[in-house]
């Protein structure tokens, strides 16, 4: 039985534990259930101005390409493309039931029809599935979510499926968070794994750099949030093993360790929102964002290997103003720095944008809405700064490519 009949069956499971569990939830009597079915259906066009470098079917873009040169010297990659899609519609069921010990006790599940790759696409696959449990003052989630860096107060209001990435990160992890209230602010713990989004290797991405660890990912951070003002800052661990053995089969277990930090700031009053976030970012290529890791030293005899983060900084800002009821407008800007490694690299790099000194995106948007319906307009102009980089990353010339994408999209949610 292939992928694609699994996932079908998949979502038919789906379709029918919504039925069924809607019917429990309005004939139990003794342990009712709440349950409420949302989503959206969502038809997308799409034009780039050339070709570009993106993750899935091209509605999930990062940059452009990079010139690439024919025999008289034509850029093959200034060639434009054209797409839509309906695949990124969803739904979502929400439980929420009885108090379990004083808490209040919710189960959501959220799919779409992206699949898990482009091999394929147009197949039910899993977004977020957790448990959370809320007590007065303490909570905890478990299952998979978005991740703890994306901080979900936070994300900008861009047509756009990257959610502006590479400049934030953009990914969703199975996960243990617990959030304890204290004054108008929260503390937020969490340790998670990889399951969609991992990391770079030398087998290509997978979750095992992580998994043959030993070690979850941990985050901590806190956070205010008086409902017109919402700041905050957090820091990230992660530790990886590239390798279980060498290529002359003795064990490796050299891990990749990094941190990375972040601070967000955000104010809404009336018809006007702004957003922002900065990140110092230590190997976040599983966060759809730039950067990665390098072989520094390779022993002779044994092949064993030492590695180095590379470090990025990376900003952006997000504004919205509601000229009316019916339309908005919005405009997010975004830039990465390569701060390249601290040591000199004589290996393989492993992540994304290696050879990018600078890159940044400027995106205007208009959106209309009357009711349940949705129309969108966004145009987004995102240019790279390519360069041949030194051994420490470090650029003495580059030259930038630009790239122009203008998308519209039609909503309907219920």
């Amino acid at each position: 039985m292939n992928k694609r009949l699994l996932s079908l069956y998949g979502a038919l499971i789906f379709s029918l534990l919504c039925f069924s569990n809607g019917l429990i939830a309005q004939t139990g009597s003794e342990t009712p259930v709440s349950i409420s079915i949302h989503g959206f259906a969502r038809a997308d066009v799409a034009w780039d101005s050339r070709q570009v470098v993106e993750a899935r079917e091209g509605f999930l873009v990062f940059y452009p390409q990079k010139p690439k040169l024919d025999a008289q010297g034509n850029d093959i990659n200034a060639t434009p493309g054209f797409n839509s899609w309906a695949m990124t519609s969803r739904v979502n069921l929400k439980a929420t039931g009885p108090k379990v010990l004083g808490a209040t006790a919710i189960a959501f599940v959220e799919g779409d029809f992206t699949g898990p790759s482009n091999t394929e696409n147009n197949a039910f696959r899993l977004r977020h599935a957790y448990v959370s449990l809320a007590w007065e003052k303490f909570s905890i989630l478990a299952g998979q979510y978005w991740n703890p860096m994306d901080v979900p107060e936070m994300l900008p209001k861009v047509l756009a499926l990257n959610t502006g990435a590479p400049f934030r990160s953009f990914t969703r992890s199975p996960m243990v968070k617990a959030e304890y209230k204290i004054g108008g602010g929260k503390f937020i713990a969490a340790i998670y794994t990889q399951r969609d989004y991992q990391s770079s290797g030398p087998s290509g991405a997978s979750s095992n750099y992580l998994r043959t660890s030993g070690l979850p990912n941990f985050h901590l951070q806190y956070q205010y949030n008086n409902g017109a003002l919402i700041m905050g800052a957090g820091v990230d661990y992660k530790a990886i093993r590239p390798r279980m053995t060498s290529d002359s089969l003795l064990i490796d277990d050299n891990k990749v360790s990094s941190v990375s930090a972040l601070a967000y700031i955000g104010y809404s009053k009336g018809k006007f929102g702004i957003k922002g976030q900065a990140m110092l970012g230590q190997n976040l290529s599983d966060h759809l964002m730039l950067g990665g890791y390098a072989v520094t030293s390779v022993d002779p005899k044994t092949d064993i290997r030492e590695y180095v983060n590379m470090n990025n900084l990376s900003g952006w800002i997000d504004c919205n103003y509601r000229i009316s009821s019916a339309i908005n407008l919005g405009l997010f800007a975004g830039y990465v720095k390569n701060l390249g490694t601290e040591k000199d690299v004589v290996g393989a790099f492993y992540g994304r944008g290696d050879d990018i000194e600078t890159l940044y995106r400027i995106s205007p948007r208009c959106e209309w809405v009357y009711g349940p319906v949705q129309f969108i307009t966004e145009v987004e102009y995102t240019a790279a700064a390519f360069g041949k980089p030194d051994n420490r990353y470090k650029f003495d010339q580059t030259e930038t490519t630009g790239n122009i994408r203008v998308q519209t999209a039609l909503l309907y949610n219920f």
